[in-house]
């Protein structure tokens, strides 16, 4: 049974999801998810610092 075989029998058997239609909507119906908390801001280091990092 290939990966793709044994994904659409789990949800068939565990949700009843038979058709790419039903998973979309299902899909669909799922509460969003906020994604901020795994967002961190970085500073972009300007051109003179990195030369200045890069000096030999």
């Amino acid at each position: 049974m290939t990966d793709t075989e044994a994904l659409r029998r789990f949800l068939k058997e565990e949700y009843g999801i038979s058709s790419e239609l039903e998973l979309e909507k299902a899909v669909m119906k799922m509460p969003k998810i906020k994604i901020g908390v795994f967002i961190s801001k970085t500073e972009r280091s300007t051109q003179n610092d990195y030369e200045k990092e890069n000096i030999a």
